[in-house]
């Protein structure tokens, strides 16, 4: 059997999936080289991805949002698991219990697992917020990620998102931005593309589309990848 190929920028379907098994070691290197620190994830979820960047790199400050509630962001990402699976979910429903399905792996910087509570304290996520609203807990952050997210907001709120992502991302920081177009939630596919397109070019980051699926196109804006190794 081959080994499975890694997932790399435009062929992922979540921020998490970059760290998940086999990995592209130019993204794991940029953000070692970068010496990141802080991390902001907007549209955070239920933090799988937050918690699995806290045992690869040990980064001191991991900060989310989320404009579901807990419980909310615990029974969509269930949903989601049930349909791919085709299984009802057999284990309680609860973030504590999903974070602690996060095996740290021999290479991550946290060799040892985290209890809840350790991790809860670590990880400041807030929930119920909208990205518009939200007030950081520091002004500006090594990595900023909004893994798709921007598709739901208001075509009219959309340059207000990417103007904050800039104003959160420190000069010469990491952003990743994914984005599905093509949703139900777009009103204008054309306009959001452009709208994308240009704020992403202002940040310096690379667009990276992915193969379409049932909801259509995706597409990734990241400077994950230094410009030297592409």
């Amino acid at each position: 059997m081959e080994p499975a190929k890694f997932k790399t920028l435009g062929e992922e379907g979540a921020f998490w999936e970059l760290f998940c098994g086999q990995s592209d070691d130019r993204i794991d290197q940029r953000i070692r080289e970068a010496h990141v620190r802080s991390v902001l994830d907007l549209g955070v979820g239920v933090g799988i991805g937050t918690v699995m960047l806290y045992y690869t790199f040990g980064f001191e400050h991991l900060e989310g949002v989320d404009r579901n509630s807990e419980e909310g962001a615990v029974e969509a990402h269930i949903k989601i698991r049930e349909e791919a699976k085709g299984e009802a979910w057999p284990y309680p429903r609860t973030l504590h219990y999903l974070w602690s399905e996060v095996e740290p792996v021999p290479s991550c910087a946290i060799a040892v697992k985290q209890t809840y509570s350790a991790l809860r304290e670590k990880i400041q996520l807030r929930y119920g917020c909208h990205i518009q609203n939200y007030v950081s807990l520091q002004p500006h952050y090594d990595l900023v990620i909004a893994s798709n997210v921007l598709h739901f907001l208001p075509i009219t709120q959309l340059r207000e998102a990417w103007s904050r992502i800039q104003a959160w991302s420190k000069p010469g920081g990491l952003v990743y931005v994914r984005v599905k177009p093509e949703r139900k939630e777009v009103t204008d596919t054309e306009q959001f593309i452009r709208i994308c397109d240009e704020a992403a070019e202002k940040l310096g980051l690379k667009r990276y589309d992915g193969k379409p699926t049932g909801e259509g196109s995706h597409i990734t804006y990241s400077n994950l990848i230094a410009a030297e190794l592409l």
